[in-house]
């Protein structure tokens, strides 16, 4: 029975043939040796040797497979890991009762913790009041159907609830149990509206959209180019005497005494 390297039964083996092989070497001495059977024992231990041997290149083949697949399964999973952390969106890593595994660094500055924080608690725990039973609900589904889904809810911030979407769907792992990703995308001011929120702040209301229009001034009427003197009335012309009276041009009083003239010096 061939045995690999390492294995207890690998050096008992040996060390029986090396036994085996002195016993054939003095048989072989003996006089009246039967040499044709000596030759054929020798030939059955060399036979036994060569197969032992090729199963145990065989054997080490194998388990050098073996151990290179686990290497790239290894690679894989500090690639998969990697591209997690570094994914330009926040993502979650559920356990089948939608307890948070993991969560990158994006879903990290989304909630305004570190990643780790959220590790082992419930995904819900991060989800609006209004909107945990929908969420829930969801999560359920997409474990029990195999297929994704997608719900709209706010997620819990140091700010207070931030409007996204969420897309769900399940992710299977070898040798780990079934697990769920939720991928959350930030909404748009038009679903916030939907949801009874503002749009986000700094946003012009301008970009919501155009508001009602004013009605038109109505129109002033036949008379409203005729500028300011329309109204003036018949008088409007008549210049600074048109109200002087009758005497305005019967010049000074003959009647009046001459004002004295003065002396020359």
């Amino acid at each position: 029975m061939p045995h690999s390297a390492g294995r207890p039964g690998l050096e008992s083996e040996i060390s029986g043939l090396t036994e085996r092989r002195g016993q054939l070497r003095q048989a072989a001495s003996l006089p009246g040796a039967h040499l044709h059977q000596v030759l054929e024992a020798a030939f059955a231990e060399l036979d036994g040797a060569i197969d032992a041997l090729t199963a145990l290149r065989a054997q080490s083949a194998a388990e050098s497979a073996t151990d290179r697949l686990a290497a790239g399964q290894q690679g894989d999973r500090r690639l998969l890991h990697a591209v997690f952390q570094e994914a330009p969106v926040p993502l979650f890593l559920l356990d089948r009762d939608g307890t948070v595994r993991r969560a990158n660094r994006r879903a990290g500055h989304l909630l305004g913790f570190s990643p780790g924080y959220a590790t082992g608690k419930p995904f819900t725990a991060f989800v609006e009041l209004p909107a945990r039973a929908a969420v829930q609900t969801h999560l359920a589904a997409a474990r029990r159907t195999g297929t994704g889904r997608q719900v709209q809810c706010g997620l819990l911030g140091v700010a207070g609830p931030v409007p996204n979407v969420l897309d769900i769907g399940p992710v299977s792992l070898p040798g780990e149990p079934d697990q769920l990703i939720v991928a959350a995308t930030r909404a748009g001011p038009a679903a916030a509206a939907r949801r009874g929120r503002p749009p986000a702040a700094g946003r012009h209301p301008a970009a919501n959209g155009p508001g009602p229009r004013a009605d038109p001034v109505p129109s002033a009427g036949p008379d409203a180019s005729a500028g300011p003197d329309a109204f003036a009335g018949p008088d409007a012309f008549a210049g600074p005497d048109a109200f002087a009276g009758p005497d305005a041009s019967a010049g000074p009083d003959p009647s009046a005494s001459p004002a004295p003239r003065a002396d020359p010096d």
